[in-house]
């Protein structure tokens, strides 16, 4: 065992005396963290797999995390105005219905996370806008076939128990079942159109709803066999719009009319077996004499009633799919969700060879495709073939271009370059791209292929770091090119903080390493640590310079306090990894725990910056996140498969025998710092003084007066000379004590 090296590892006692002076306040234990609210999405993405619905002149998407609102302009094209982001869920068969006022959506209250998990309903009030989450129920259904409102009720097909179910529109109150009612069907005023769908038949039947008594469904009073020369179709829906009875399935459409309820007449029959190798016909539309069929695999077929003649029209097989019920008319103008994104179509001509163009695509799918560290998001969007960086503090945005990519691994910003690493295929080659971030672009510099996926990459000065299987390998970063430097076994701590600003640590056989992070290859201080199973996979979190975190894969927690000769252990917690995750910074965790009922998450904030696990609040949400907390900023950041989102909060801090709310006295805009000034707005402020890292004044601000309500600082020093981009303090003083803060200036 050896002790830490005093000549490497000491700090002058000037930083010291004015770490104290400056930083007391900040570095005092956070005692509650409450007021957390929404701010604004930074990056947009999903999977879009839902309903389009719409309402007046607004579109409601369904995907599989959120519903979005949007405004139809004149011209057709979209604006976003609100979202409701919905519980994680596994696949529900029926998708989001609109009627008049209200939009109703199912999704899966998680108990085991299995496919038998019950379902719930949800009521969204779309009278308003931006609309308004009303509420949900459990519906104790485990599939549902079918959605639709018939007067005022809905009714659900539960083809489990063989029954369709009834609620209360307005309140969502069951009002009953309806026996031996379940599967594909749809409502025509009064008639109930159905269609019993097996190996060797498919039959159409109808039924006078006024006849129904009691709980159940009255005999049928008319079938039709959709049988053709001995072939049966496979049904995947059916709808009813303006007189048309539109039947679905594997190659094949059929439209009736039933305005003669007595003597329904097929329009238009249209059935291919094995057409597109079983793709399933999603929506269809009866248009001057022509009829539009969208099928799942992203093709668009068009037959000419007059010349019986059937052609393709729109062909992005491969590269988009239409989703069930994702498919929405309002003429001239289409729109789909296409698992990719939602996409505007334009009808111009029906007369002419290709009668339909895609005018604009909006969102990005997330499958794959997105990844994050702490500041940064990124998206790839393999449709229009482009990546997309957003900064979570500032708001700015990059884009680049790139030809194909499966998936995105890892991201790390440095020095005004992104290192992206990243698969073409699956299970294919590892491959690295450093990126200059230039105006609003990303400029790639060059491509590494490198000997396997890192599940972890930091950039400290000009050194790439690679958490590959159980080693890290070492990398100098040159103007073209990467050139190993070292490689060394163990495991990369997780996140960006660095004991003493200077030292990288590391689990390695049993031990915990601190190496020179500009010359890894040197170890400067070990210690033992006492792991379940050394050879178990083992994340490693450094909270501060007294304390760190591991994450074993023995489904526990571990906070150990650095001595000056080993590490005394000072909490622990257990978990359970199949329904839980975390996030650590700024001597934060965040813990998000699946609940079983969707809507009672749990989703937990901790103080671990005095070595133990103190809750300090909770973040109220259904969605599965990582969010990082930044104090200093009064923001959070949250990641989750629907997107990446700022929050700001409030927070108390624990002050010797009493607790300072922060903040109160003073409020600093704004931070981080891009334009000409940093203001400060507060109650009879006197002066503030500004601080640089290392602890020296920078610049000394005073009120005119006696004391004023705002003050600003020109981003120049005592000299009157610019800053460099970088992080700052201010102390202000006010009549009503001192505060400190932290400011990040940006050119």
């Amino acid at each position: 065992m050896t002790k830490r090296n005093g000549g490497v590892m000491k700090k002058s006692s000037f930083f010291i005396i004015m770490a104290i002076i400056l930083f007391t306040p900040l570095a005092a234990s956070i005692s509650e963290i409450n007021n957390i609210t929404y701010q604004k999405q930074v990056a947009d993405f999903d999977n879009y797999d839902g309903s389009v619905n719409r309402y007046n002149d607004r579109l409601y998407v369904e995907n599989v995390y959120k519903i979005e609102e949007y405004q139809i302009l004149d011209n057709g094209a979209l604006q976003k105005i609100s979202f409701h982001l919905k519980g994680e869920r596994s696949s529900v068969n029926h998708h989001a219905i609109c009627d008049k006022e209200r939009l109703y959506y199912l999704e899966r209250a998680y108990v085991d996370q299995g496919w038998d998990d019950e379902i719930r309903l949800s009521m969204v009030d779309i009278s308003v806008s931006p609309m308004q989450y009303v509420n949900s129920i459990n519906t104790e259904m485990y599939r549902c076939d079918n959605m639709l409102v018939y007067g005022d009720e809905i009714w659900l097909s539960d083809a489990y128990f063989h029954v369709t179910r009834k609620y209360n529109k307005y309140t969502l109150e069951s009002t009953g079942t309806i026996n031996n009612l379940y599967g594909t069907y749809t409502i025509a005023d009064t008639i109930l159109v159905d269609v019993q769908n097996t190996y060797n038949s498919a039959i159409l039947r109808l039924y006078n709803l006024n006849e129904m008594e009691s709980n159940n469904l009255p005999r049928s009073y008319k079938e039709v066999d959709l049988s053709i020369n001995g072939e049966i179709p496979v049904i995947s829906s059916i709808k009813y719009d303006d007189g048309l009875v539109c039947i679905l399935g594997s190659g094949y459409i059929e439209m009736f009319d039933i305005i003669d309820v007595n003597n329904p007449t097929s329009k238009f029959r249209y059935f291919v077996p094995l057409e597109f190798n079983h793709s399933f016909y999603v929506d269809a539309i009866m248009i001057d004499q022509k009829v539009l069929g969208f099928i799942n695999v992203g093709i668009v077929m068009m037959t000419d009633l007059i010349s019986h003649q059937t052609y393709m029209v729109l062909n992005y097989s491969g590269e988009v799919g239409y989703a069930d019920g994702g498919v929405n008319f309002n003429y001239p103008s289409i729109y789909t969700n296409s698992y990719h994104g939602l996409y505007q179509y334009k009808i111009d001509d029906l007369d002419q060879l290709n009668p339909i163009h895609r005018v604009k695509k909006y969102g990005c799918g997330q499958l794959y495709h997105q990844t994050f560290n702490e500041e940064y998001a990124l998206t790839y969007d393999d449709f229009d073939k482009q990546l997309d960086l957003y900064n979570a503090f500032t708001g700015q945005h990059y884009k680049g271009s790139k030809d194909m990519l499966f998936s995105l691994e890892n991201i790390c910003e440095s020095d005004n370059k992104l290192y992206v690493t990243y698969q073409y295929v699956p299970y294919g080659s590892a491959y690295l791209d450093v990126y200059h971030m230039s105006g609003n672009e990303l400029i790639l510099q060059f491509t590494k292929q490198i000997a396997g996926l890192p599940s972890n990459i930091l950039v400290i000065d000009n050194l790439l770091y690679c958490q590959i299987g159980q080693s890290v390998s070492v990398f100098r970063i040159k103007a073209d090119d990467l050139e190993p430097h070292c490689t060394f076994s163990g495991y990369l701590q997780r996140n960006k903080r660095y004991l003493e600003d200077e030292y990288i640590s590391v689990l390695r056989n049993g031990f915990l390493e601190f190496r020179n992070k500009y010359a890894p290859e040197h170890v400067v201080k070990y210690y033992e640590i006492d792991l379940t199973n050394t050879n178990s996979y083992s994340a490693l979190y450094l909270i501060n310079n007294d304390h760190i975190m591991v994450n074993d894969s023995n489904l526990k927690y571990s906070i150990y306090a650095l001595g000056e000769n080993d590490l005394q252990l000072t909490a622990t917690r257990n978990y359970n990894n199949s329904k839980e995750y975390f996030t650590i910074t700024n001597d934060f965790m965040s813990y998000y725990q699946k609940s079983d009922i969707v809507s009672e998450p749990i989703h937990e904030i901790f103080y671990l910056g005095n070595g133990n696990f103190e809750k300090v609040g909770e973040f109220e949400t259904i969605i599965a996140s990582a969010d990082y907390y930044y104090p200093d900023k009064n923001t959070m950041i949250s990641y989750c498969d629907s997107g990446v989102f700022l929050y700001s909060f409030d927070y108390s801090v624990d002050k010797d025998d009493y607790t300072v709310t922060r903040p109160t006295i003073i409020s600093s805009y704004p931070n981080p710092c891009t334009s000409a000034q940093v203001n400060f707005k507060g109650e009879k402020i006197k002066n503030i003084s500004i601080y640089n890292v290392k602890g020296q004044l920078v610049k000394n601000i005073s009120a005119n007066t006696q004391y004023s309500s705002e003050l600003s600082w020109d981003k120049k020093d005592n000299n009157n000379q610019s800053v460099p981009s970088g992080i700052y303090f201010y102390q202000a003083k006010t009549t009503k004590g001192s505060q400190t803060g932290k400011l990040m200036i940006l050119k």
